[in-house]
């Protein structure tokens, strides 16, 4: 067992000094991989220009578990995060979208995510929650919310609290949790990406993100128990602004569409994309 941790190490720090030897180029099969004697940190990279703009840095724990997707985020006393003030969102931008945005004052990066399911042989993109849907009229969405705010609630609690002052509290509490900062200690935010009819199993996964002022970038562990981290990770640059990822395994995917923008002049300018390290050799 020691040398495999000892060999785990070395990668880690090879990672974080040099140039990214294990980055993703195009596809790289992980269960493949993880054939090998010895573990592997993964990572696949979406970089950007450099940016005269303040851009926000931020870093989590990404799972894929019974076929959703969530977002794990904990913020200790200690953490040196950037110390640019931002703020991050999540919200339908479409009906089989998932938006999720990290925002400071003059420059941004956007992730949406969209769940798809192979069906006779073609992959179809499940929709968000009816209850958030943009399509769905406005009026039928806010019936939705009311109804599930009160399923949620007890009859006493609905005698003193308000559902629309729920939310609200909810609301809150992720601005809290998203702040740059948090004086506080310890904080804690599980945020999963909703849709419907997600299928009951779909594959397991878990890895660390790392927003950069540059980029985004995902790290996942190869040789682990199980069917752990045993999918397919796929990269194709749509335009020269936006780049997909994709993390795929027998009939179920997720899309990671990546992009980043800076404010000039009052307007949202899309950042391009750095161009491809050549590999050596």
């Amino acid at each position: 067992m020691k040398p495999h941790l000892i060999m785990v190490s070395c990668l880690f720090l090879g990672w974080s000094g040099q140039a990214l030897a294990q980055e993703l180029s195009e596809r790289i099969d992980l269960d493949a991989a993880s054939a090998s004697p010895f573990p592997r940190f993964i990572v696949s990279r979406v970089g950007f220009v450099e940016s005269d703009r303040q851009c926000p840095e931020d870093r989590g724990t990404l799972r894929i578990s019974a076929g959703t997707l969530t977002q794990l985020h904990l913020t200790m006393p200690t953490d040196s995060r950037s110390a640019v003030s931002w703020h991050a969102t999540k919200q339908p931008s479409d009906d089989e979208t998932q938006l999720y945005r990290v925002e400071a004052p003059t420059c941004r990066m956007e992730v949406a995510v969209r769940q798809q399911v192979r069906r006779d042989g073609s992959w179809i993109s499940l929709l968000v929650p009816r209850v958030v849907r943009p399509s769905v009229p406005l009026q039928e969405r806010r019936e939705l919310q009311r109804q599930l705010t009160n399923n949620l609630l007890t009859a006493k609690d609905r005698e003193v609290i308000d559902p629309k002052e729920l939310t609200d509290r909810w609301e809150a509490g992720e601005r809290a949790l998203r702040a740059p900062r948090n004086p506080s200690g310890y904080s804690f935010l599980s945020w999963p990406f909703a849709f419907e009819d997600k299928p009951q199993t779909c594959f397991e996964a878990l890895g660390d993100y790392r927003i950069e002022r540059t980029g985004i970038v995902f790290v996942f562990l190869t040789g682990l128990p199980g069917d752990l981290n045993r999918f397919v990770i796929e990269r194709t640059n749509l335009d020269a602004n936006r780049s997909r990822l994709s993390f795929a395994r027998g009939d179920c995917r997720w899309e990671l569409t990546v992009g980043q923008s800076a404010l000039r002049d009052g307007e949202w300018l899309a950042l391009p994309l750095a161009p491809t390290p050549t590999p050596k050799g």
